[in-house]
């Protein structure tokens, strides 16, 4: 069955979504290129801090949730 979302995407996700197709649409596949390549975009975890390989495994789980 599928779930809707129950509310539009916010302006972190909508941001985290744009440079996650650009890291991924140069090339890069592996976490620690991807947490980096965020960080030094200035695309922050939500909390405001730089990302980590576990926070940014935790926040894809609760994105997919």
């Amino acid at each position: 069955m599928f779930r809707g979302r129950p509310a539009p995407p916010t302006e972190f996700e909508l941001t985290l979504c744009e440079a996650l197709t650009e890291i991924f649409g140069a090339g890069m596949e592996e976490l620690s290129d991807i947490v980096a390549e965020l960080n030094k975009r200035g695309v922050n975890a939500p909390d405001g801090t730089n990302w980590t390989e576990d926070s940014f495994q935790t926040e894809m789980k609760k994105l997919s949730a």
